[in-house]
Order: structure tokens, then C-alpha cells, then sequence
């Protein structure tokens, strides 16, 4: 599910299989000069839906996924940086604030194993 992390930063590495999935901030900006945000950060901080599909398909329009999203390979070091870094007061989402990552883990095939490394900044 899209998620932004409640850390300051999280380095986040799959050492056996995909790496997790992101938008990078410089493609959500890009996405704000048309009529629709590349992802939805009010829903993506309150919203209440059991359905994983769902709520993916809010935070993040499924026409948009595959131009916007940037799969991390085995063995990448992504570093992430989460909300207790943000900087936006609540709900202003402006082009120039410094806004979490946001991210999900990979869908994995039958079978398909993973073994993830995070390390968190603790202040």
C-alpha cells in the first residue's frame, strides 16, 4: 500500500529480490502543473479503506502508476525521507515543500521471496 513513513529517514534495501517502489518528488511536481496531483497526500495521510487496490488506486491514479513509479532493483540503497522530516503544515501540499517519500513494497509473484534491510534515523 502507498505509504510515507513516520521517521525522519528510512534507508531501505532489498537484498533478496525487487526493492520497493516510489515516486520520485521531482515527477510528483511535474505532475501538479496539469489539473491533477500525481498523488493524492490528503488521502494518503487520512484515508480509511480496508481494500489495499482501493486505496492505491486513490493515492495514486492507476493511469498514472506506470509513468510515475521508480522500481528499486536487488541490492539498491533507497533513501527515504519520511514525515517527521516534512516540511508542510498540515494539508499544504506546496510544489516547493519538502514532502515525505511515498512508497510501497513491490507485489510479488507466487513463490518470489524477499528479504529487506531498513535502517531509521532515530534524532
Amino acid at each position: 500500500r502507498w505509504h510515507a513513513d513516520h521517521v525522519p529517514v528510512r534507508l531501505v534495501m532489498s537484498i533478496i529480490g525487487p526493492g520497493c517502489e516510489y515516486i520520485p518528488h521531482e515527477v510528483e511536481i511535474m505532475g501538479s502543473s496539469s489539473n491533477m496531483r500525481l498523488v493524492d497526500r490528503n488521502a494518503l495521510n487520512t484515508l480509511d479503506e480496508d481494500d489495499t487496490r482501493i486505496a492505491n488506486d486513490i493515492i495514486v491514479p492507476p493511469n498514472l502508476n506506470t509513468e510515475a513509479v521508480t522500481s528499486a532493483k536487488e541490492g539498491d540503497a533507497v533513501l527515504l525521507m519520511g514525515r517527521a522530516w516534512e516540511d508542510s503544515s498540515e494539508g499544504d501540499f506546496t510544489d516547493d515543500a519538502k514532502l515525505a517519500a511515498v512508497h510501497r513494497s513491490p507485489l510479488l509473484s507466487s513463490g518470489q521471496e524477499r528479504i529487506l534491510l531498513t535502517v531509521d534515523l532515530v534524532p
